[in-house]
């Protein structure tokens, strides 16, 4: 089995949405609330949830996929791996009138530290942005570092941390996310087709309180060349807290393809939707480059 490559880029982005409604919620501006607040089914929550199970897998797909047979050994580590992508959403929810779009750019740098371990370092980088009179902006930077073991060819379990840094241009001062988690992973090639999965459990904390979500996808990949790879993927989305209109459970769909131009560069290329939320809708476009050393 080729290692996982698992990166956590932005866990947990979700909670730029409970920070922009509390922050926001408390502010004594000039906007009204039904004017600014976006509802947990605006494109903040949904969008940077599955913006970080997209993370997650991308990289488990993608390598997974990657026909790379001769690992380098290059700086001294093995299966290094340089990961570069960007990600595109708009949203429109009809709950508060509000539709915007929401970017994410990323870049993982991951390499195998024994020949079941490997560890991943992360960058990433989000805008959202409401397109309403009163709209809000928010930026999001963040660092995570993700640790992956494989106990069998099949399964694998892991461990990660991350920081975010929110700025809201609408409030002054920035904000700020952290968590930890762990994950899951299998894959199992079977004789037609590839079939993986992921499971996260994480703990988020933020200045004005806390979540804890598990994230679970299913993939199902089909390698029709040694260089091209179609593959669909379905994904469910929950918070551990009871209270279902702050914490929508929801899921999403992508159908993506996966091509490897070289034995050393590879391009996934996938369109995406979250579904089961009332009143809300999205379509998200996703462009990633690998580059195997």
């Amino acid at each position: 089995m080729k290692k996982c490559n698992l990166s956590i880029l932005a866990i947990l982005l979700c909670s730029i949405v409970q920070i922009n409604a509390q922050l926001i919620d408390s502010w004594d501006g000039y906007y009204p609330e039904e004017e600014v607040l976006p509802s947990n089914n605006s494109g903040t929550g949904p969008s940077n949830t599955i913006t970080t199970l997209k993370h997650i897998l991308k990289n488990f797909r993608n390598n997974n996929n990657n026909s790379n047979p001769n690992p380098s050994g290059d700086f001294g580590f093995e299966n290094l791996t340089l990961s570069g992508g960007v990600s595109y959403t708009s949203f429109d929810d009809a709950n508060v009138g509000s539709s915007g779009h929401f970017r994410d750019y990323n870049l993982t740098i991951s390499a195998d530290i024994t020949e079941k371990d490997t560890v991943y370092l992360g960058l990433s980088q989000t805008r959202y942005e409401t397109g309403s009179i009163n709209g809000i902006l928010a930026r999001t930077q963040g660092l995570s570092l993700t640790w992956v073991h494989n106990l069998t060819e099949n399964y694998g379990i892991g461990a990660f941390g991350f920081a975010n840094d929110v700025d809201i241009e609408e409030i002054n001062g920035n904000s700020y996310s952290y968590g930890y988690g762990l994950l899951f992973t299998t894959f199992h090639a079977l004789k037609h087709f590839n079939l993986s999965s992921a499971t996260t459990v994480a703990h988020t904390d933020f200045d004005t309180g806390y979540d804890q979500v598990i994230m679970a996808a299913l993939t199902i990949s089909k390698p029709w060349t040694d260089k091209f790879t179609t593959y669909a993927t379905l994904s469910f989305n929950d918070s551990f807290k009871s209270n279902p209109e702050t914490d929508p459970t929801y899921g999403s769909w992508e159908v993506g393809v996966n091509y490897l131009f070289t034995q050393q560069l590879m391009m996934n290329l996938a369109f995406a939707r979250t579904e089961f939320l009332n009143n809300y809708s999205d379509n998200s476009i996703i462009l990633n480059f690998s580059w195997f050393f």
